[in-house]
């Protein structure tokens, strides 16, 4: 694969490396932040709240639990529209490669124009 940096100056082509090492390092910190602390978190707070939801409990305990996994579906729900906005045309063209290199893998032509 070429060097898509190769036609920067050395300094500049460093800097680009230093950002890249630190943009991956940043990722993977984040990432591991989500699963040691937001995913624990977020299935605590969404089993205490249904486990608190019923008719023999309080009206202001299920008002309190039903507000809890609204807030949780909301964010949560943010997030998913956002990601899905931001990767959409990159899993729709890696969905269509790979529906073609099927076809091409299976001997199927495509139509004729």
């Amino acid at each position: 694969m070429p060097d898509g940096s190769a036609r920067l100056p050395q300094h500049e082509r460093r800097a680009v490396r230093v950002y890249s090492i630190v943009l991956v390092a940043g990722t993977v910190l984040c990432l591991a932040a989500m699963a040691a602390f937001t995913v624990p978190t977020d299935l605590t707070l969404i089993s205490h709240a249904v486990t608190r939801i019923g008719p023999s409990r309080s009206p202001m305990t299920n008002l309190d639990s039903s507000i809890v996994l609204l807030i949780l579906a909301s964010l949560h729900t943010v997030w998913a529209v956002t990601w899905w906005r931001r990767h959409r045309a990159r899993i729709a063209l890696w969905a269509k490669n790979r529906w073609n290199s099927r076809r091409a893998a299976a001997g199927h032509r495509g139509t004729p124009e």
